[in-house]
């Protein structure tokens, strides 16, 4: 009897299955639903794969071409269904970004609303994203804006307001578009709403660091920029927040010592070949300095009169030592620095939890960036 069912239902489900698969496979909305599946069976299981393998995943998906891995970026950590709510997309003049906003999707006149909701403010964070200059997205941390909106309400009553900035990435576009987009986004906020700079922090990570260290050189010396100095003044913000900062193109160190990483040296240099224009044909010398100019390696910048700055890195990364550098010149150039860090932890762990080897640690350490934040500029 059993082998008579078996015979009969075998061939029905091997049927299901291919038509099952024939739908996700072979239509868009087909495999538009099997990308939400996926991706949320690896935000709920992620947690479960050692942190070491974790990073050997990372380091394997990063030798993908560029075009897979920006697409298997979105989907993983995109904005979930319900999370788009909190999303308004801004498109300025010269560069776009994202308000994050909670619940600002559902106002009338949501684009009036978001300027009087950060205008109201008491922080407005101008986060820029990493991605080596070639990947990320200005709504790629939602679970971690909406943690530091909630955490800087609900524990110093302060109400905050993200604007994440959506560069231009390489190799479509080189230095200093993306950074030029940076400036732009901070204009827009002291310029056009007319924010106090004592209650904005610009916040980073990675490359975005580099963004955010060398935007504010460049608006701490606007006089001396042929572009700049025809505006009206940029005050620098109440204070900068570096994560994992990459401050320095001139890549040096090995990444043997660095075993709590999925950063590599070869990666750096790729994207470093693609993000300075012309790299390849520039004479050896040339190139050499050209990379340490400021406004590309900001480590070499002068910081006298620099906005007072947060570094957090991990304690076994391979840009720990860009770090501990910078720290060392901000210490140097009298700016007020503090840094926070964890033994045997990865790049960015405190932006990306699910790069850290314990939700609680990231929450525990994104919660003291946030104090920081509310200390800095939670003043007035």
């Amino acid at each position: 009897m059993l082998d008579v069912i078996l015979e009969l239902v075998i061939p029905k489900l091997k049927s299901i299955l291919f038509a099952l698969l024939i739908v996700f496979l072979g239509t868009k909305n087909g495999r538009k639903l099997l990308s939400i599946l996926v991706a949320g069976f690896i935000r709920k299981t992620i947690y479960y794969i050692p942190i070491r393998l974790r990073y050997k995943f990372i380091a394997t998906g990063l030798h993908l071409p560029l075009s897979i891995q920006r697409y298997a970026l979105q989907t993983i950590l995109g904005p979930t269904a319900s999370e788009k709510r909190h999303i308004l997309p801004v498109r300025g003049e010269s560069w776009n970004g994202d308000w994050i906003i909670p619940n600002i999707r559902t106002l009338k006149d949501a684009y009036v609303q978001a300027e009087a909701v950060a205008q109201q403010s008491d922080i407005v964070i101008l986060y820029i994203h990493g991605g080596g200059f070639h990947l990320g997205s200005s709504t790629e941390n939602m679970s971690t804006f909406l943690y530091m909106i909630n955490c800087l309400k609900a524990k110093h009553g302060l109400k905050a307001t993200i604007l994440s900035v959506d560069y231009s990435l390489s190799p479509e576009e080189t230095y200093p578009k993306a950074q030029d987009d940076c400036v732009n986004a901070y204009r827009y906020l002291v310029h056009d709403l007319s924010l106090s700079p004592s209650r904005i922090i610009v916040a980073s990570d990675s490359s975005g660091g580099n963004l955010a260290t060398s935007m504010l050189l460049r608006i701490n010396e606007q006089r001396s920029d042929p572009v700049l100095a025809q505006l009206p003044p940029i005050p620098i913000p109440a204070g900068c927040v570096l994560i994992s900062p990459w401050v320095s193109l001139d890549i040096q160190q090995k990444t043997e010592r660095y075993y709590c990483d999925y950063v590599r040296t070869w990666q750096l240099a790729y994207y470093r070949e693609n993000y300075v224009p012309r790299y390849d044909s520039m004479e050896p010398n040339y190139r050499d300095a050209f990379i340490r100019n400021p406004f590309i390696s900001p480590l070499y910048g002068n910081f006298d009169n620099f906005c007072p700055t947060l570094v957090v890195y991990g304690g076994g990364e391979l840009l720990e030592p860009q770090a501990l550098a910078l720290i060392d010149r901000l210490e140097q150039h009298h700016v007020s620095v503090t840094s926070i860090t964890r033994p045997k932890t990865g790049h960015i762990y405190v932006i990306q939890p699910h790069v850290c080897s314990r939700k609680s640690i990231w929450r525990q350490d994104l919660t003291k960036v946030m104090d920081w934040c509310a200390t800095v500029g939670g003043k007035h």
